[in-house]
């Protein structure tokens, strides 16, 4: 029995070892082609990176940056400013602007009602210039409909 174990133990360790070697992918050659220039001019551009950032790291000291770093943020403070004075008059340009369309919209609406009531007294007047009948008349006309109204 042992025996048998061992004979297992050992085909299994050795069909494993022979079976584990390199993994193999195949692909066509076109794309490999391309892979393996595409890879190529990555590299190079790598280089390329490492060497401008090796003359800059040369080039520039801290004092330098920070020199620059600063004139950077004044500058920005000072077109922050610019810009929010800017801001400041477009908005009081922009209320100005809404206040006066509010203010046309509403004179427009009361000139629609003033011509609307010119138009009526006109009319009314032609009417009345061309009848003959006394006020008692158009009174107990007008409440004509009124009178068969019962009070309850």
């Amino acid at each position: 029995m042992k025996k048998v174990i061992g004979l297992g133990v050992i085909l299994l360790i050795w069909v494993g070892s022979v079976s584990a070697g390199e993994l193999k992918v195949k692909i066509p050659v076109d794309e490999f082609e391309q892979m393996k220039t595409r890879l190529e001019k990555l590299e190079n551009e790598n280089i390329q990176l490492q060497e401008e950032l090796n003359t800059l790291s040369n080039k520039t000291t801290d004092e330098e940056m920070m020199e620059q770093v600063e004139s950077l943020s004044q500058e920005n403070e000072q077109l922050q400013q610019q810009i929010e004075s800017m801001a400041g008059k477009t908005s009081k340009e922009a209320s100005y602007a809404e206040e006066k369309d509010s203010r046309i919209d509403i004179l427009g609406r009361e000139n629609r009602r003033l011509k609307r009531s010119i138009a009526s007294l006109k009319e009314s007047g032609a009417l009345l210039r061309s009848d003959r009948r006394t006020a008692r008349q158009v009174y107990f006309q007008a409440n004509k409909k009124f009178a068969s109204h019962i009070f309850k």
